[in-house]
């Protein structure tokens, strides 16, 4: 039987691939056999790091990926950054002003984060059945259509709340567009969303990487980066 990792073992690269972001996550086996767990660098990942620094090359991506191995965490997803990045700058430009608390930018990351996971956390739980049907019916009253659509659906999310920001009023309010694009039921949904987490003893998480290829002069990016960071 070929092995799977013929696709990432060639001639070119013949130990393995030189960008941990050119393995699929959902393959398992390959990240098992590409990601040598006898380290450090991976034991760190028991505390729980919220923010892992390192030069470009230095491993990032392959510790970060590493959690889909690790069984104590329940749900583990990615979001695509350059996406997520130019639709949170894309907000702040619209909100419209200089200058903004950083508060204001890191709850919008927050609804955000929150927003991604709900598929996640409806597809792999049953239970308590009232907080998986109300996840579940917000999910369909906005489009998600899959598991191939969280990513899809995350960015429409993004894009109606760009489209809808206040203008010039405060960031604030634009944080709030989230709740109004995806409906007055947010608060509800993202209860029941920590319920079921609790119910079933389960720890979920959400990774974005990389950030080290951004273009740091593009407006507002500082006030992107700065909320991110207040947010974790």
């Amino acid at each position: 039987m070929k092995s799977k990792l013929c696709k990432y073992i060639t001639h070119q690269d013949p130990f393995g691939p030189r960008d941990a972001e050119l393995v699929d996550t959902s393959d398992h086996e390959v990240l098992r056999l590409l990601f040598d767990p006898n380290n450090k660098i991976f034991f760190e990942l028991e505390s729980d790091p919220s923010i892992v620094f390192g030069r470009r090359g230095s491993g990032k991506t392959s510790y970060l990926h590493s959690a889909f191995l690790q069984d104590r965490y329940a749900i583990v997803d990615e979001l695509k950054s350059p996406s997520a990045f130019s639709e949170v700058i894309r907000t702040i430009g619209k909100a419209g002003g200089d200058f903004y608390f950083y508060e204001e930018v890191a709850d919008l990351w927050e609804k955000l984060f929150q927003v991604a996971l709900f598929p996640k956390i409806a597809t792999t739980y049953d239970s308590p059945a009232r907080d998986i049907d109300l996840i579940k019916d917000y999910l369909a009253k906005h489009g998600y259509k899959g598991a191939k659509g969280v990513q899809r659906y995350l960015w429409n999310v993004l894009i109606a709340v760009s489209k809808h920001s206040p203008g010039d009023k405060a960031l604030s309010a634009a944080a709030k567009v989230v709740e109004e694009v995806t409906g007055g039921s947010f608060d509800e949904v993202s209860e029941a969303a920590l319920r079921v987490l609790e119910n079933n003893n389960a720890i979920a998480m959400l990774l974005i990487d990389s950030y080290d290829h951004y273009p740091t002069d593009v407006d507002n990016f500082e006030h992107a980066t700065a909320g991110l960071l207040r947010c974790v």
